[in-house]
């Protein structure tokens, strides 16, 4: 998610007005803070990227688990890599 998409999710979910600004510091913090979740979920990215399907549960990373195709998006356009996607199953 970039600045923006922060912005329109806080207007959308919480009613709350921030600027790209805000959203944007608020986005370098996560990374600051949170380094080695920010370093894996691109790893994982582009695992999934390669492999064109992500594996969900928690034995994924043994190979272990329920494959989602990227094949399988109801909406054409999202027929391929999807970074929110892959973070987020």
């Amino acid at each position: 998610m970039g600045a923006r998409g922060l912005q329109q999710y806080a207007w959308d979910n919480y009613d709350l007005v921030i600027t790209k600004n805000e959203a944007q510091r608020q986005l370098d913090t996560f990374e600051r803070q949170l380094r080695q979740l920010s370093e894996w979920r691109r790893r994982h990215a582009e695992l999934c990227r390669g492999r064109r399907s992500i594996r969900i549960g928690a034995q994924a990373a043994k190979g272990i688990g329920r494959v989602y195709e990227f094949s399988w998006n109801s909406d054409p356009a999202k027929r391929q890599f999807d970074y929110p996607q892959v973070c987020n199953l």
